[in-house]
């Protein structure tokens, strides 16, 4: 049976639905390998169709404890909204969840197991998580539906002439479609005019009237599920849209884009995304704004960004795959009686290879120094097992200034299995969790140790080149 993950989103007229629609994306890019359910107080009859047509699950609540009841521990849950501030987190947390957070702020104190964020120009110290947190940010984790990530690589539609697209999502509450519509009308060389409005959007009538007295043809669509608003973006050769979820549906279909931001939450979108060139810039979208961008946009037929890829589907699988894999994972203290074990690991040639001590160690030598690290207070030495069974250890040495410097590794005939990422996350949360004088983590890896070069980065360490090594160092504060 496929593992469970539970997401719990909203979506209205004044939330809008930009948490739902990506929320949505998250989920079917896992389904093959995993079961989702949605909790929702808010959600439109329309998403309740699409969600239904996906074979995704949903369960509509009226209040918090709904949803607290039916996590459990081990469970793997999803937040996605503004209101799932550190508190919510550290209730789930408390109830032993694995905690992943879609975030576009980085506001606040996470105490979660995974942040994704696909912004442009976010980086691992904006923030203020703990050593564990693992860091899916960029374009590299975009929450694109799949008809758009096919879109990316198939043949457009599109045929000679100027087509534009204007869709400010499903809720639009300050009515830019409108305005963007009366702004494209004056601009005669744009052949078809499609505008898209969702389930959320309030003022049909204005936009109705303003249709029915307009001299050319307008193609007014509404509610379209993800095949039909693909096409439709197939079909268009630019686009002006809002620095949210749409924009990396309009990248990813490769328009020429104009775009800008309306509210706080768009800010730093439309900071990353600006920086990249990857619109015309369309500011906060007043009619002279709109109008230049619209000047500029329409002399391209090609956009410049080439930041989408196919596999995101795949980094999603491995993120969720990898918590599934810590469910499975306890850690206990070293012994004297791990002495043999820690010296087969520990003289392995795969793990040699990429240690700092290339030659063996004499069993005799390493009991000796084995015994003082597991009787030394100023060591924190944990076999991790997997399914009951040993797969590797984390050491943690501490040194002054409350800086840990850890060292861990995996049976090499455990190697190539992804535990590398679950056995470190889980050391360093138990680290967290209970030594809170703690002020750092540093850790040292090879420069040819691809595999952990990667984790320690998937983690947020920053990192610093030295002449045979790179060193790894995450900053944090834990309060308890």
């Amino acid at each position: 049976m496929k593992p469970q993950v539970y997401i719990r989103v909203d979506g209205n007229s004044e939330i809008g639905l930009g948490h739902l629609i990506r929320s949505m994306a998250l989920a079917r890019n896992i389904s093959e390998e995993f079961l989702t359910t949605f909790f929702c107080r808010f959600i439109p009859e329309a998403l309740k169709q699409e969600l239904a047509s996906f074979d995704l699950n949903l369960k509509e609540i009226q209040h918090e404890e709904q949803f607290f009841s039916a996590v459990e521990k081990g469970c793997t849950v999803v937040v996605d909204g503004y209101n799932f501030d550190s508190v919510y987190q550290k209730k789930l947390a408390d109830k032993g969840a694995l905690i992943v957070v879609v975030d576009d702020l980085y506001q606040g104190k996470f105490n979660v197991d995974a942040i994704i964020n696909h912004a442009l120009g976010v980086l691992p110290e904006n923030y203020n998580a703990m050593p564990f947190t693992q860091l899916c940010l960029g374009t590299e984790y975009a929450l694109l539906r799949p008809e758009f990530l096919q879109l990316h690589d198939r043949e457009s539609e599109k045929n000679a002439g100027l087509s534009l697209l204007i869709c400010f999502g499903g809720a639009d509450p300050l009515n830019l479609t409108l305005r963007a519509l009366e702004v494209a009308g004056e601009f005669p060389q744009i052949e078809t005019i499609r505008v898209v409005i969702g389930a959320a959007y309030q003022m049909r009538e204005h936009l109705f009237q303003k249709i029915s007295g307009m001299s050319r043809e307008i193609q007014l669509l509404e509610n379209l599920n993800p095949s039909g608003m693909a096409k439709v973006m197939s079909q268009s050769t630019h686009a002006i849209v809002p620095c949210s979820g749409t924009l990396l549906e309009a990248l990813s279909a490769k328009l020429v884009v104009i775009s800008g931001y309306y509210a706080d939450n768009q800010r730093q979108f439309y900071t990353g995304f600006r920086h990249a060139k990857a619109f015309v810039d369309a500011e906060q979208f007043e009619s002279d704004q709109l109008r230049g961008a619209l000047t500029s946009a329409l002399s391209r037929r090609t956009t410049l960004f080439k930041g989408i890829d196919t596999e995101i589907p795949g980094r999603f699988k491995k993120l969720f795959s990898s918590l599934e894999m810590q469910k499975k994972i306890s850690l206990r203290q070293a012994g004297q009686v791990d002495d043999k074990l820690t010296y087969r690991w520990g003289n392995d040639r795969l793990v040699r290879k990429y240690s700092f001590t290339k030659n063996h160690i004499p069993f005799e030598e390493h009991k000796k120094w084995f015994k003082e690290k597991v009787t030394s207070p100023a060591c924190i030495y944990l076999i991790a097992e997997y399914q009951q069974e040993p797969v590797g250890s984390v050491r943690f040495d501490l040194n002054e200034g409350n800086v840990a410097v850890v060292s861990y590794l995996i049976d090499s005939s455990f190697h190539g299995k992804g535990l590398g990422l679950p056995v470190l996350r889980s050391a360093i949360k138990h680290l967290a969790q209970n030594f809170s004088e703690l002020s750092a983590i540093i850790g040292y890896v090879m420069k040819e140790n691809l595999a952990s070069l990667v984790i320690f980065r998937k983690l947020g360490f920053n990192e610093e080149i030295l002449s045979d090594r790179i060193k790894f160092t995450r900053n944090w504060k834990n309060e308890k």
